[in-house]
């Protein structure tokens, strides 16, 4: 039985939003969460004794709170999901410009796309980023080995680091506009600029 967030792997988490999604009554939502956290399938959880079922059902309180901010773990520099030695892309700067695209676009169809926002950033070790390896089976493997705990702390760096790398770009992109002769091209850069830092700032506010 899946008692922790820490214990809770990423795949299962996303098919409990599903559930709580739905317009259900709440005895059958909590059977179906339940069903997911323990592996048990419904129909015999509905023939297990009450006692027994409501032990089960005791154990999925946790889902009520959120992580912890202080049990949020330190990133490795490898992580064994499933067969795979997964390495974390940790130095913005040796990110390419498709996995950086690919990232972007997963990340703006939302959480249902979460695991394949991780596959952008986490790559097989020896290879680079879809070369060498099937990016549907890293996936898979995410999904149901890689916990929300590791997510929560990947996410949280990712933004935070790429955020900044992306300020900086964009500081000096700057400096290099103010330095173009022909006005009306220095100002059309200087309000694509503009606009990329009100983007970016929305973007750090959620």
């Amino acid at each position: 039985m899946i008692n922790s967030y820490k214990k809770l792997p990423i795949g299962k988490y996303l098919q409990i939003v599903e559930i709580v999604k739905k317009e259900q009554d709440e005895v059958t939502e909590q059977v179906e969460i339940v069903s997911v956290l323990s592996g048990i399938p419904e129909a015999d959880l509905l023939a297990m004794s009450i006692h027994d079922y409501k032990a089960l059902a005791a154990q999925t309180d946790f889902l009520r709170k959120g992580p912890a901010a202080d049990a949020v773990p330190k990133i490795p520099k490898q992580y064994k999901v499933g067969d795979y030695i997964l390495i974390p892309a940790m130095d913005s700067k040796n990110i390419t410009t498709a996995q950086y695209i690919d990232w972007q676009s997963w990340q703006k169809q939302g959480d249902d796309k979460m695991v394949e926002s991780l596959s952008c950033l986490l790559v097989p070790k020896g290879c680079s980023y879809c070369d060498g390896y099937d990016i549907e089976d890293v996936q898979e493997a995410i999904r149901e080995n890689f916990s929300v705990m590791d997510v929560v702390a990947l996410m949280a760096f990712f933004l935070t680091s790429w955020q900044t790398s992306v300020t900086r770009s964009l500081d000096y992109s700057r400096e290099m506009a103010m330095r173009i002769p022909n006005k009306e091209k220095r100002e059309e850069m200087l309000k694509e600029i503009a606009r990329l830092e009100t983007a970016l700032r929305k973007n750090g506010d959620g």
